[in-house]
């Protein structure tokens, strides 16, 4: 499979734009240290944490249509309050990565002679999903949207 098709869109902003270079930092578990005098042969002991469900990075190519768009997701309400939102990646095949969270940063890349880009990062917050198809991906919406 290759990358063409994908589409990120918040249910605040809608679809941002053209994405090229997707990464996902994946989720990670921490780890919790619980190791005492009496473990076994000298071994550390550890019991999984919390769970962290990442950061999404990409790069948008420059759409002066959709700058607002993208600038006021970031910049939040009048008051300056950020609000999380649901964060949906979706693939050509229609398998999609669901999540909350919030547009952390955004920057531009000017090269002389090819396109300007925008790197973007959106900080996922709590559980995130892989919906079976995008159309599952609006009934997981509305029962997370509760607990954002």
């Amino acid at each position: 499979m290759i990358g063409h098709g994908v589409t990120l869109s918040g249910s605040t902003s809608g679809t941002i734009g053209k994405l090229t270079n997707i990464d996902w930092s994946g989720v990670v578990i921490d780890d919790i240290d619980v190791t005492d005098f009496d473990s076994e042969d000298k071994w550390r002991e550890f019991d999984p944490g919390l769970k962290d469900p990442g950061v999404l990075r990409g790069d948008l190519n420059y759409d002066a249509s959709l700058m607002n768009t993208v600038l006021a997701a970031i910049e939040g309400s009048a008051s300056g309050a950020v609000s999380k939102q649901l964060w949906t990646l979706t693939l050509e095949t229609g398998k999609a990565l669901v999540g909350h969270g919030y547009i952390k940063s955004l920057a531009a890349a000017v090269p002389m002679a090819d396109r300007v880009t925008m790197p973007i990062e959106i900080r996922y917050s709590g559980k995130i999903s892989f919906p079976s198809s995008s159309s599952s991906s609006s009934s997981s919406s509305s029962s997370s949207s509760s607990g954002a």
